[in-house]
């Protein structure tokens, strides 16, 4: 009964009336702090960090006082009463307050239970040490010349009460007597409490925020602010870690209320990095600790969440702290807020470009547009265009083969509404493998709607197109059976991915329900009698047609086109218009060759060296890329496969129609391959006799296709070998390694070496195959095709989408431009 009162009394006198009240929360203040916010318009918060006090070395302090905390208990058998030295050298800031050492004490029976609740005293530690740099409780509690014995108010922090899933019952009375030189601090339960809380002069630290973890501010900073000035030595203005270096940043981040956090980038201008670079930038350091200092705050965190940026001021710096990509990155932009580019400003740079979508205003406005597209800055200039031209809705599937994305294209892209433009990906599911499968990215829109279809991919033996075909196909079905009925749905691709499936599957007659079942897809808005009606006439009301990029789209589309005599909708392609293959295959050849030669330098090799084979040479890519190879590497080191037949061999260049005929001294000396056919020409056999017969160290290989399957035989007999426990070749054993390729300077990934080492009779030979950019289409490893081809091709692009969103009677075939067709959908004879 008397400790049920004592514990009443003191909880009464924790409440008392003269203790500090919870202030309505209006944000308007950082509440760990003390300091306040001032907030200039409607999107940008105030915080000056000046008078914050940042304790160098305090977590060495506290590591020391918990190691003895702990000893004590465990060791101990009394109170538990452990003091720690505080030298200038460690924590110069604590000193000078007067502090050269600091006591615990606590009742032993309070510290019965700390085996089972060590972690929660820790993390009470860390943050009243944390908010003891708070500039009130400097003013307050440390300033020598406004603290005497009679003003002196001790701290109580009544985590007991304040932290939410407190299992300690401790509150925490910090005292620093003046003409000490110690700081007392005492930790109680209220049931076993000795202090008189009411004789003792105190002030409750009320409003306290407490975090399940904890990071070393000072860590974190110093790494931050390395990096900064590593990036600034290799004149960049950009860090960004998703999780690599800041991995305990990250987490104790998301556990502080950025539920959606990913990454975090650190932006600055020139004038910064020449700053960085001074011997004298310790004030960066200090400005970046005392913003990771604010960055838990439940006010930082509720206006961050909010959309607002909020502007940090240190002596002269200026961090401005804003959550971008839909929460998904924390940005830390130096001294100048970094501005999202706008659509405009790409299509802008596309002035073709910008002429077709000025002409073609508002055509859009009753079109929902499945585009299934590279991601590049080129095509932010369509998705410009697309706006421009009114589209009511876009979903854009992006092909992602290799190289990393801008995260200026990702600003762009997850600022816009997310009502009107939604995007989605791919991505493996493990990164380590070099065949594995794919499942839905999580770097774009949200994919909380598709978690059926992501388990789907994730349980499933996924390559990348049929990830992409699936999603796609998702993303159709969507927009055909939820769509408005005056709304047109139009496929624009890039690549053959979704318009000859769906032509295909409406030609054969399959049914709704063998679709929705084909590709795991259910919506309850279908009744069920609707399953049973055919495919083609449930989508025909809302399917105007689609629009090809590619020569393997084309192919496709002919495929079904001469399977059954016709399409079951219009597809426009300008795969083979006049400027694509006269001008843009020029430069895609031009861009294939540039990158494959930038990783072999990378690595140390030489492109001039090398003997080339060239697949689909005679085709309107490859007979640009044999025209330029001959003047690189000459016609004798020159070689082309093409099933297209020829009467008369006129080439420079020797040329087959099939790798059968390949002379041995050809095949055996050949070190580069490239090709771009579409499909797979070199089967496992051919492989086999060249790994046992070649005389080459390095072979090289590489597509320039817009898809995945140019060398599948290779890839699956690569899958076999480094997966076999045995691995053999041609009945001789062999040991089979991938390794990386990875650039020297930046360290991004270009590909993967596949290393076989020969045992027994042919011990000492070895064969290092480089697939480079993991036999993805090369070109994407660095820039793609230039804007300015990029930008007539995508004028044709726009326009063809403008005709099939508009003309009414179109007939259901391949129409092809400068061939069927015209730019502005009149019929050519």
């Amino acid at each position: 009964m008397a400790k049920k009162n004592i514990k009443n009394v003191l909880d009464d006198l924790i409440r008392e009336e003269g203790r500090e009240r919870k202030p309505e929360k209006k944000n308007d203040r950082i509440m760990a702090l003390d300091i306040p916010v001032t907030f200039s318009g409607n999107d940008t918060a105030k915080v000056n960090l000046d008078p914050v006090v940042i304790f160098d070395g305090i977590e060495t302090i506290v590591g020391h006082l918990l190691d003895k905390i702990r000893e004590s208990c465990f060791w101990g058998q009394s109170d538990v009463s452990v003091s720690v030295n505080v030298e200038r050298t460690v924590c110069p800031q604590l000193y000078n307050y007067g502090v050269s050492r600091i006591v615990f004490y606590s009742p032993v029976e309070n510290m019965e239970g700390l085996p089972a609740y060590y972690d929660q005293i820790v993390n009470h530690l860390r943050y009243i040490f944390n908010a003891l740099q708070s500039p009130s409780i400097i003013r307050d509690f440390f300033d020598n010349e406004k603290v005497s014995d009679d003003n002196n108010a001790a701290l109580l922090f009544p985590f007991n009460r304040e932290a939410a899933g407190d299992k300690t019952g401790l509150h925490y009375l910090v005292e620093k007597l003046h003409g000490g030189h110690f700081m007392r601090i005492t930790a109680e339960e209220l049931g076993h409490a000795r202090l008189n809380l009411r004789r003792i002069n105190h002030r409750i630290i009320s409003n306290i925020e407490l975090i399940d973890d904890f990071f070393n501010i000072r860590v974190e900073a110093s790494t931050i602010h390395a990096a900064c000035v590593q990036q600034s030595f290799e004149n960049k203005r950009m860090f960004k870690d998703a999780g690599l270096q800041l991995a305990t940043l990250i987490r104790f981040l998301k556990k502080a209320g950025y539920s959606h956090l990913a990454e975090m980038t650190v932006n600055w201008p020139v004038e910064v990095a020449t700053d960085l670079l001074m011997k004298t930038n310790n004030h960066w350091y200090g400005s970046i600790c005392r913003t990771l200092l604010v960055l838990s705050d439940s006010t930082t965190v509720h206006l961050l969440n909010e959309g607002k940026t909020i502007e940090t001021t240190y002596r002269h710096t200026k961090i401005f702290i804003s959550l971008t990509q839909r929460s998904r990155n924390l940005q830390l932009d130096l001294q100048e807020k970094v501005k999202i580019l706008p659509l405009e400003n790409y299509l802008e740079a596309m002035p073709t470009l910008k002429k077709a979508a000025d002409r073609h205003r508002g055509s859009l406005s009753k079109t929902h547009l499945i585009l299934i597209h590279h991601f590049t800055g080129e095509t932010l200039g369509v998705l410009g265009a697309l706006d421009r031209m009114g589209v009511a809705c876009t979903d854009t599937l992006w092909v992602k083969y290799a190289g990393n994305v801008p995260p200026k294209y990702m600003e762009t892209i997850l600022a816009l509404p997310g009502a009107l433009f939604r995007f989605y990906g791919v991505r493996p599911l493990d990164n380590q493998k070099m065949q594995s499968g794919f499942c839905l990215s999580d770097r774009y829109s949200p994919i909380d709607y598709f978690t059926a279809l992501q388990g789907q991919l994730k349980s499933g033996d996924f390559d990348f197109f049929d990830a992409m075909q699936t999603m796609g196909m998702h993303l159709f079905l969507n927009a055909v059976a939820n769509g408005e009925d005056d709304m047109k749905v139009l496929i624009a691709e890039d690549g053959g991915y979704l318009a000859p499936l769906v032509n295909l599957l409406a030609l054969e007659g399959k049914t709704v329900g063998d679709v929705f079942q084909q590709f795991g897809y259910e919506n309850k808005k279908l009744p069920a009698a609707g399953l049973s009606q055919p495919f083609k006439s449930w989508i025909a009301p809302r399917f105007a047609g689609s629009v090809e990029h590619t020569r393997n789209g084309y192919d496709a589309l002919a495929e079904v086109e001469n399977r059954f005599s016709k399409l079951a909708f219009p597809a426009c392609s300008l795969a083979v218009s006049k400027f694509k293959v006269y001008d843009e295959s020029l430069e895609v050849a031009y861009s294939c060759l540039n990158a494959i030669e930038n990783i072999m330098n990378g690595q140390g090799f030489v492109f001039n060296n090398r003997r080339c084979l060239v697949m689909g040479s005679l085709g309107a890519i490859g007979i640009q890329t044999m025209k330029i190879l001959v003047n690189r590497v000459g016609s004798a080191n020159l070689t082309g496969i093409d099933i297209k037949a020829e009467t008369e061999n006129h080439r420079e260049w020797p040329q087959f129609i099939s790798p059968d005929e390949l002379p041995e001294k050809i095949k055996y000396n050949t070190d580069l391959v490239f090709g771009v056919v579409g499909k797979s020409v070199l089967s496992k056999e051919f492989f086999e006799d060249l790994t046992l017969n070649t005389t080459c160290r390095e072979i090289f290989l590489a597509s320039g296709s817009t898809k995945r399957f140019e060398f599948s035989d290779f890839q699956n007999w690569v899958a076999s070998l480094t997966t076999s426990s045995k691995p053999t070749i041609g009945g001789v054993p062999v040991k089979a390694v991938l390794s990386n390729i990875e650039d020297p300077q930046t360290a991004v990934l270009q590909g993967t070496v596949f290393s076989i080492e020969f045992k027994e009779r042919m011990a000492g030979k070895r064969v290092d195959y480089y697939m480079l950019s993991n036999l993805m289409p090369v070109n994407f490893q660095y820039y793609g095709v230039p804007r300015e081809t990029m930008d007539r091709v995508m004028s044709e692009f726009v326009s063809l989408v403008k005709v099939i969103a508009t003309e009414k009677e179109l007939p259901p075939k391949l129409l092809a431009l400068d061939h069927a067709i015209d730019i502005d959908g009149k019929l050519l004879k």
